[in-house]
């Protein structure tokens, strides 16, 4: 994810989330630039690495009913 600077420039709320994403790394270069891949825009840039943050689906409270069998008689 990257940190937008518009979204600095503008007063928001202190529990807004300042940041856009997720983008997929396309390369990674030895001073520290990062090239991103945006898929929503088609369009690669180079970005500082240090403000990148991992990108983590959020987790599914999707639930699933199970059916267990009956223990057999003894």
């Amino acid at each position: 994810m990257m940190h937008t600077s518009i979204q600095k420039l503008q007063k928001q709320g202190k529990l807004k989330s300042k940041w856009t994403g997720p983008f997929i790394i396309h390369e990674v270069h030895p001073n520290g630039v990062v090239e991103v891949f945006n898929p929503t825009g088609n369009q690669t840039f180079k970005v500082n690495g240090h403000p990148l943050k991992p990108f983590i689906e959020p987790y599914s409270t999707d639930k699933e009913e199970i059916n267990l069998l009956e223990p057999p008689q003894l």
